[in-house]
């Protein structure tokens, strides 16, 4: 990348905007063109950016220079590198926001199937889905949904619904953008806002990074924004488990959402199942088995 295009990055992700940087709060969109890589602004947002990415930048700070990552601004090769990693649209920093904090989340009671729990529609459209996605994309979905349907959220398919809370598409995105959603803020039952995933990102564990990247952008439905490390990484972080629990979203989700599990099927004669554990002094612990699993109920 260019030094331009990196500075109209560092622009457009919100790290002229990071609050711990105050140095960075004057510049405006007519500044962007006529500053360059030694401003003190520009090393500003640009060391915003290293400590933001940290997860992404250690291991290229030990491949380029053997050491740990310097945070200071300083577009040396590592840094130059993690530029071009593939990571979500979304900025880091948006106006008025803080990081890893929204304002989202959808009502309870918007489905009359599930009148006392929090359930949204998605329309996938299959136009786009790349074909090393379609033979696998029901095992992501599954695991999506399982995810979700833990902290207290049903994400029901409603396929060919223009009106579908959600809209899942599948498009060319610019640069190194993998996906891109609106951060939701202040949904209502009736609201209609969109995800879009990049069709050219074929990751080598295809079901389980895209997990991740579908979890990811429909967080930022939920009203998330980036956190560092974790699903909200604004690139993924290989390896990461299906469920939400332990990330460090979680907490927020669970505020949102309950916390508690929603029904398999509201319709069907299942539940959900749950291990318990007692103590010696009769205290009793119970938490729900993942991924769920649903038996006929007596």
């Amino acid at each position: 990348m260019t030094e331009r295009q990196i500075i109209q990055l560092l622009w457009d992700l919100g790290h002229f905007r990071n609050p711990a940087h105050a140095e960075t709060w004057n510049v405006a969109p007519g500044d962007i063109d006529r500053l360059r890589f030694g401003d003190a602004v520009v090393k500003a947002a640009a060391r915003s950016y290293q400590e933001f990415m940290a997860v992404s930048l250690e291991p290229l700070a030990a491949m380029h220079h053997g050491r740990l990552p310097v945070y200071d601004g300083e577009v040396g090769p590592a840094t130059r590198e993690l530029f071009t990693i593939e990571r979500c649209g979304c900025p880091d920093f948006a106006a008025a926001v803080d990081a890893a904090t929204g304002g989202g989340s959808w009502p309870a009671g918007c489905r009359p199937q599930l009148p006392q729990h929090h359930a949204i529609t998605v329309n996938v459209k299959p136009a786009g889905m790349p074909a090393f996605l379609q033979p696998v994309f029901g095992a992501v979905w599954n695991n999506v949904a399982a995810a979700y349907a833990e902290i207290g959220l049903k994400l029901i398919r409603e396929d060919g619904d223009r009106a579908a809370n959600i809209q899942v598409s599948f498009e060319p995105l610019a640069g190194s953008t993998i996906g891109l959603a609106i951060v939701g803020q202040g949904q209502r039952c009736s609201t209609s806002i969109w995800a879009k995933f990049e069709p050219g990102y074929h990751p080598s564990n295809v079901i389980r990074e895209w997990t991740s990247l579908v979890k990811h952008e429909l967080g930022h439905n939920m009203g998330l924004s980036h956190s560092q490390g974790g699903v909200m990484n604004p690139s993924i972080v290989p390896g990461l488990p299906v469920s939400w629990i332990g990330d460090p979203s979680a907490p927020i989700l669970n505020r949102w959402f309950g916390g508690e599990p929603v029904p398999v099927d509201p319709h069907g004669p299942e539940m959900w199942v749950k291990q318990c554990l007692t103590s010696d002094r009769g205290r009793e612990l119970c938490v729900p088995l993942f991924p769920p699993r649903a038996v006929a109920s007596a």
